[in-house]
């Protein structure tokens, strides 16, 4: 049985040294084919820029908002107006 045992172990160390990872500077893949969509781009009446990106693979819908803002354009009189505004939205 300890025979048996000790086999066993062997032959275990033994299949998993075989399976070392091969190093990842010798390996080479193709180049990647990348092409980003162009999203489509208009300005609304009251001059809020949309960029506009369709894709159809799932029915989710997807909405971001992007605005100048922050603590450096917080006037000297309101300092953390623009923590407060964060935290509302």
């Amino acid at each position: 049985m300890k025979r048996l045992m000790f086999l066993y172990l062997v032959s275990a160390v033994l299949l998993a040294v075989s399976a070392t990872a091969e190093n990842p500077r010798d390996m080479r893949f193709p180049p990647l084919k990348f092409e980003p969509p162009e999203p489509a781009r208009f300005v609304t009446d009251n001059g809020i820029i949309v960029y506009f990106l369709e894709d159809h693979q799932l029915p989710v819908i997807t909405v971001e908002a992007l605005f100048k803002g922050g603590s450096a354009y917080d006037p000297p009189d309101l300092a953390g107006l623009a923590e407060i505004t964060a935290t509302v939205l």
